[in-house]
C-alpha cells in the first residue's frame, strides 16, 4: 500500500485525529454521568461515605458525630481548580448556562444538622464559590427543613443571600444559573424533582456583584453532603441518605478537561498540510 497516495493519506489522517482526540482524557465522559465526576472530603471523615452510578450519586451520614463545616461531594474536575486538573468538566465565564439537580434526603433518628449543596466555583474548596444549599436543622424542638443561597469570595461567606423556602419537603430540584455577558448568578429552587414539573424554579435569587470579585478562572461544578451547625449543632447521629439525581444542562455547554493541547492541534494541522501538498504533487513521494 503506498502511504502517499490520496486514498491512504486520507484515511491516515483519520486515523490521526481519531487517536488524538481519544487518547485526550475525558473525551469520552459525560458531563451527566456522575461516575464521570471525582469524589472530594473536606477534611475525610469516617462517618461520611459516598458512593455514584452514571446517574445518581448518594452521601450518607453514619451513626456518629461529623465536625462542622466537614463536606462529601463529587465536583466536575479532578483536581482543586481547571488549570491543575487532568480530566473532567468546566463551564466557561464569557458563557451562559443553566443546570439542575434533584435531590432527596433521608433521615433516620437524626440528632444534629445535615445539608445538601449543588454549587458552581472557581475550585473545589469553595474558596470563590456560589450554590444553593437545603439543610435539615436539627433546632431541638423538631427539625427544620429550608433552602437558601450562598456565596464565597476569597473563603468568606457573602451575607445578604435570602432563604428560597422554609418548611419544604425533603426533595426537590436545585437550580443554577450563570449569565456569561454580566457575571450574574441566580439561585433556584423548586418543590418537584423530575425533569417535567421542575423545568423551571418555583424561587429564584440574582446576585449581581459575587463573580465580579473572582478570579474569571472557568467554573467547575459540585455536588455535596454537610455538617453544619448554623441555626442548631453540627451532624451528632442517626443515619442520613442524601442521594442527587437527574443532572441536566437546560443550557449552555460544558467545556472538555483539558482541552485538546496546542501541540495537538499542530500536529492535526501539519498532518492536513502534509495532506494538501500530496494531493498537490500527486501520488508521490514529496
Amino acid at each position: 500500500m503506498n502511504l502517499f497516495s490520496s486514498t491512504s493519506g486520507i484515511h491516515l489522517f483519520r486515523a490521526m485525529v481519531w487517536l488524538a482526540l481519544t487518547s485526550t482524557p475525558g473525551f469520552a465522559a459525560s458531563f451527566t454521568n456522575f461516575t464521570d465526576w471525582t469524589s472530594f472530603n473536606d477534611p475525610p471523615n469516617s462517618n461520611f461515605s459516598s458512593s455514584s452510578t452514571s446517574t445518581s450519586a448518594t452521601f450518607n451520614a453514619a451513626n456518629g458525630p461529623i465536625p462542622t463545616g466537614t463536606d462529601i461531594g463529587f465536583a466536575s474536575i479532578d483536581e482543586n481548580t481547571a488549570a491543575t486538573s487532568t480530566q473532567g468538566f468546566v463551564f466557561s465565564t464569557t458563557s451562559s448556562f443553566t443546570l439542575a439537580v434533584s435531590y432527596n434526603l433521608i433521615l433516620n433518628a437524626a440528632v444534629g444538622n445535615i445539608g445538601l449543596g449543588f454549587g458552581i466555583g472557581e475550585d473545589v474548596t469553595g474558596m470563590n464559590s456560589a450554590g444553593v444549599a437545603f439543610q435539615s436543622a436539627d433546632t431541638g424542638f423538631g427539625r427544620f427543613n429550608g433552602v437558601a443561597g450562598a456565596a464565597r469570595v476569597n473563603d468568606v461567606g457573602i451575607g445578604g443571600t435570602p432563604a428560597l423556602a422554609s418548611f419544604v419537603d425533603a426533595n426537590g430540584t436545585m437550580f443554577l444559573t450563570y449569565d456569561g455577558t454580566n457575571g450574574n448568578i441566580t439561585l433556584g429552587w423548586a418543590d418537584a424533582v423530575d425533569s417535567l414539573s421542575a423545568s423551571v424554579p418555583d424561587i429564584t435569587f440574582t446576585g449581581s456583584t459575587v463573580s465580579d470579585n473572582w478570579n474569571n478562572e472557568p467554573l467547575l461544578v459540585s455536588i455535596f453532603m454537610r455538617s453544619d451547625a448554623t441555626g442548631g449543632s453540627a451532624w451528632t447521629s442517626g443515619t442520613a441518605e442524601g442521594v442527587f439525581s437527574n443532572l441536566r444542562v437546560i443550557s449552555g455547554s460544558p467545556i472538555v478537561v483539558p482541552e485538546p493541547s496546542s501541540a495537538l492541534l499542530a500536529s492535526l494541522g501539519l498532518g492536513f498540510l502534509a495532506l494538501r501538498r500530496q494531493r498537490r504533487f500527486g501520488n508521490r513521494p514529496v
